[in-house]
């Protein structure tokens, strides 16, 4: 369900502007785009580059008819590991771009707050929410508590609406930290690499060893 929504905003960009998002491990950058200094220890190269070359006046698309493969961990941990490191290296980029926030072009003014309001913002309203939540369902008649929990219980029930619920929840979660490691705990220098992500890969078979 993330996947599939983070491919279609990206998508979308492309169309009315530009992405901040491009993926790394399959691309073609323009050599006289290439940022001159790349500061390594913050943020994630990929974003860098993106946001250099629209810096500049030119754009980072994405073409949704080229496909390429790559792997999912397949364990709980790895994949919390990866989800949280790729969080606070986005973050990262977008504090250090921050001065691009209503530059007078539409990545400027649409496509950049909103990825910022994604990133940046809206983990810290969903941190406020569900400490202001108790007390919320305090002040309203029990009859209005009763419908709410009524209604999250038959969302529940629905898959689609349950997955892309949790999936919601999820990656606030992984944002909240990501967030607090980029701007106040400090990530380490050297990130882990997630090595079952590494795993040989035929194709053909789809037959992982």
């Amino acid at each position: 369900t993330h996947r599939a929504l983070y491919n279609t905003l990206r998508f979308s960009e492309s169309i009315v502007y530009s992405t901040s998002y491009f993926t790394g491990e399959f691309a073609a950058i323009r050599k006289n785009l290439f940022p001159a200094t790349v500061d390594s220890d913050k943020g994630i190269l990929d974003m860098g580059i993106a946001f250099s070359a629209i810096r500049k006046g030119y754009k980072a698309q994405v073409d949704p008819r080229i496909k390429f493969y790559l792997l999912a961990t397949n364990r709980l941990n790895d994949r919390t590991l990866q989800k949280i490191q790729r969080a606070t290296l986005n973050q990262e980029s977008m504090l250090q771009n921050r001065d691009l926030l209503f530059a007078p072009n539409l990545f400027g003014r649409v496509i950049f707050p909103s990825n910022f309001t994604i990133h940046i913002i809206s983990p810290e309203l969903f941190l406020i929410s569900l400490i202001l939540l108790p007390f919320a369902l305090l002040e309203v008649p029990w009859q209005i508590s009763i419908i709410l929990l009524a209604t999250v219980i038959a969302g529940f029930s629905i898959a689609r609406a349950r997955n892309a619920l949790l999936s919601f929840i999820q990656s606030q979660v992984y944002l909240m930290i990501g967030l607090l490691k980029a701007t106040i705990f400090g990530r380490p220098k050297f990130l882990k690499q997630v090595e079952t992500t590494r795993r040989p890969f035929d194709l053909h078979s789809n037959v992982y060893s």
